[in-house]
């Protein structure tokens, strides 16, 4: 069902509505086919206890008997043999409800096994601040599920400058985005160093990392709330005059002001109620709220309109000096405000140069092989 509601347009643009019905009944039927299964073995297994319960009775009779008991003690076995009777029932009733939640246990059990998942990121050592740079030495991951080895790192070395803007671009799969789940410690190294300020990343607290970064990406959902609460999402000290603020810088505050709730506008289940490039530009609010040290913008502006980009690059430059703001994307315009460049393919990092020297040359010829 999941499934169906998330690729509702998918599934109406392509005129799949039959097969997707069809894959719903089969599954549907499987699911009804069980219960009905098991309603029947419940219901069965009452009277199916009452027999074999009088089968024993009899059984005791005729054995004590055979061997000549006396009759007290064989009416004090049966009183307490009846007395257990009840409770074997139930023993059995939990049994079988134990055995129909076996599907949902299973499912609970892989959710929560730590066997093949990223493990949680641990470190205790404070952060203040970047003072002067992030270095990736030599650093390699790969992906534990096999569909996804292609998106990998190599040996990959470079460096995050300070107060300085570093655009890292390169084509699909060639390993950025996974650079902003290591960033984000989202995952670790498989080898190599991350570095920073000549502390590694892995011994430092996660909670004290991540509250100096704020993270713009295509990926990120919006919460099921107003326009507001997203923006304050990441800060909730903050004030609705900040929100106002952050918003302008991403372009945001002018659409929102048409709105008719304005800033209490409910944006709906993963932001349904507002256009991809708005979504993207309240995501931009929210990050740019925090002010953050390190700013990760990964496609944060890819369903954003021309002229709109250009006054979020502006704002962006604004942060040149004092922030370090590290931007993916394949857009020439969006980068076009960076420092600095590094280029990935296929996991290796080719190049890094100071952007003004490769600026006259197309995504297309920084992307050609040398």
């Amino acid at each position: 069902m999941l499934h169906l509601v998330h690729a509702g347009r998918l599934i109406r643009i392509f005129g799949q509505e039959a097969r997707e019905k069809a894959a719903f009944e089969k599954a549907s039927d499987s699911v009804r086919r069980a219960a009905f299964l098991l309603a029947n073995r419940q219901g069965a297994l009452a009277p199916l206890t009452e027999v074999l319960h009088a089968v024993l009775f009899l059984a005791v009779v005729i054995g004590a008997w055979l061997a000549g008991l006396s009759f007290p003690l064989v009416a004090a076995f049966l009183i307490l043999l009846y007395r257990l009777q009840p409770h074997v029932r139930a023993l059995q009733m939990t049994w079988s409800q134990l055995q129909g939640l076996s599907g949902s246990l299973e499912e609970v059990t892989w959710l929560l096994d730590p066997e093949g998942k990223p493990a949680p990121p641990e470190g205790s050592r404070p952060f203040a601040g970047l003072g002067k740079k992030i270095a990736f030495e030599g650093v390699s991951f790969s992906y534990a599920n096999e569909e996804q080895r292609a998106a990998v790192l190599h040996a990959a070395s470079f460096d995050i400058v300070s107060g300085r803007s570093t655009a890292l671009i390169g084509r699909s799969g060639a390993g950025k985005t996974t650079i902003v789940n290591l960033l984000c410690r989202f995952v670790e190294p498989d080898g190599g160093r991350i570095l920073v300020d000549s502390a590694e990343l892995g011994e430092i607290d996660p909670a004290a990392w991540r509250a100096r970064i704020a993270l713009a990406s295509q990926e990120l959902e919006l919460v099921d709330g107003t326009i507001l609460d997203n923006i304050t999402y990441g800060k909730d000290t903050a004030s609705a005059q900040e929100a106002r603020r952050a918003a302008e810088l991403a372009e945001a505050h002018e659409f929102i002001e048409r709105l008719p709730q304005g800033y209490e506008t409910v944006v709906g289940y993963r932001g349904v109620n507002l256009s991809a490039g708005q979504r993207q530009r309240i995501a931009l609010a929210r990050a740019l709220l925090r002010d953050p040290d390190i700013l990760i913008l990964d496609e944060a502006t890819n369903a954003v309109d021309g002229l709109s980009e250009a006054a979020i690059v502006e704002t962006l430059k604004s942060r040149a000096g004092r922030r370090t703001t590290i931007v993916i994307s394949h857009h020439h315009s969006t980068i076009s405000f960076c420092d600095d460049l590094v280029i990935l393919e296929h996991g290796r990092v080719k190049k890094q140069a100071p952007f003004a020297e490769l600026a006259a040359r197309s995504m297309d010829e920084l992307y050609q092989p040398e």
